[in-house]
């Protein structure tokens, strides 16, 4: 929950924490789709992974621990083989998806 107030010089105040929760559920959620057609929900999904990398390979440069970092980094990596997975897919570049 956000919460707004508005102090004596008529200024806008939100709590920045709230904000934050707020806007990392904004990116967190996907856009929901109504067809049936699986390559949209590839498509939506595949964009829902690329925020996701580069969240995670932005998150390599705030943290310290090298194992965090290692982490963050096999799952950016990880999720970018996902994706091209979804792509061959959706492209039927791979014997398995003709």
């Amino acid at each position: 929950m956000i919460f707004f107030s508005v102090n004596r010089d008529k200024h806008i105040l939100i709590s920045l924490q709230n904000l934050n929760k707020f806007l990392l559920l904004k990116f967190c959620v996907m856009k929901d789709i109504q067809t049936s057609n699986p390559r949209e929900h590839v498509q939506n999904i595949q964009s829902e992974f690329e925020k996701l990398v580069d969240h995670l390979r932005q998150d390599v440069t705030k943290v310290d621990d090298p194992k965090a970092q290692a982490l963050f980094e096999t799952s950016a990596e990880v999720l970018k083989g996902l994706s091209k997975a979804f792509s061959d897919y959706a492209q039927k570049n791979e014997a398995a998806w003709k």
